[in-house]
């Protein structure tokens, strides 16, 4: 736990070592001390619009979790899997986030078309995850549920869910750098707030150290979300040992 902790920090202290001893232009490579300050100094302006940005990707993932439960729900259908699945993941190595200016034409500028998309462009990924966890039991125990006169209902809650959680808690948390990138991409294009306009305006004015202060602070919060869910994971898999 502790050793990429250490890595970074190291890292940190290299780049730091390396800026200060080469003399690195600041507004090219800025030193890990001059970022900080930075952020301390536009803390007003990067507090506000990071919270924008921490509410856009909590609802993207939000969003995409209810919709890929509900998706991966119809493929215990055969009918419907045989289908689904390849279009799923056809769809999961598609560059959707092309189509990002076409949300913003149907649903206009703002956090909720940044939310939709995000959640949307994450559903084949998280889906595919959900669908591998549920299909991971095996015919042995689903012959052995219906043995015990066990509902379609029953098999799902008891049996299917509590096994396919494990693959479903992995695919949230490789769904977090395509929630990270969407963002921003979409701030980028909203153009009004967000982290994501924070390093568009600051490279416009060759602020890079603010760049990197935004883009950090963007980071820390994709970490967090993983984090929690890591924590949610391990809180589930020791309530089903005990």
């Amino acid at each position: 736990m502790l050793t990429p902790l250490v890595a970074v920090l190291a890292g940190v202290l290299v780049w730091e070592a390396a800026g200060r001893v080469f003399a690195f232009r600041p507004d090219i490579l800025p030193t890990p001390s001059r970022i900080a300050l930075e952020a301390l100094s536009e803390s007003d302006k990067l507090i506000p619009h990071g919270l924008i940005t921490a509410v856009e990707l909590l609802g993207g993932l939000l969003f995409s979790l209810a919709c890929s439960i509900l998706i991966a729900a119809t493929t215990l259908v055969p009918a419907v899997s045989r289908w689904l699945v390849p279009a799923l993941s056809a769809a999961r190595r598609a560059p959707l986030i092309v189509a990002a200016p076409l949300a913003f034409i149907w649903l206009g500028f703002g956090s909720r078309s940044i939310i939709v998309l995000a959640g949307l462009l994450s559903v084949p990924a998280l889906t595919l995850g959900f669908i591998s966890g549920l299909s991971s039991v095996s015919e042995d125990v689903l012959n052995l549920a219906r043995m015990a006169s066990a509902g379609p209902l029953t098999t799902i809650l008891k049996i299917r869910v509590p096994a396919g959680l494990p693959a479903a808690f992995a695919a949230m948390k490789s769904a977090i750098p395509m929630l990270l990138g969407v963002v921003a991409v979409g701030e980028f294009l909203d153009g009004e707030k967000g982290l994501g306009y924070v390093m568009l305006a600051a490279t416009a004015k060759l602020e890079t150290s603010l760049v990197f202060a935004a883009l950090i602070l963007t980071l820390l919060m994709g970490l967090l979300i993983y984090a929690g869910i890591a924590f949610v994971e391990l809180a589930f898999l020791h309530r089903r040992r005990v």
